[in-house]
């Protein structure tokens, strides 16, 4: 199913665990809500964070690359041309799947 992501900004959020209150090894993805969330993968709680702090970014990432795709589209060369097309698919594919 394609359409418009939640908007930015994203924030990730360590989950307790409702009765001990410790940390379960997952994150939320919230905005104004939860929007996914992470768990531990069996590599640690490091990597699920990691990975936690890179789906945060994805609003962010996701503006740059359609800031470098404007650039490519004014300014853009036959050096850049791979980086170009790098660029685009990689927009594709966060927005069209």
């Amino acid at each position: 199913m394609k359409g418009k992501h939640t908007p930015g900004p994203w924030e990730a959020h360590r989950c307790t665990d409702i009765v001990s209150g410790e940390n379960n090894g997952r994150w939320a993805i919230v905005h104004n809500g939860p929007i996914a969330y992470v768990g531990d993968t069996g590599n640690g709680p490091d990597e699920a964070e990691a990975t936690a702090r890179l789906i945060t970014a994805a609003p962010d990432l996701l503006a740059a690359l359609e800031r470098v795709a404007r650039y490519f589209e004014q300014h853009g060369t036959a050096e850049t041309q791979g980086i170009a097309c790098d660029t685009f698919a990689a927009i594709e594919a966060a927005t069209n799947g």
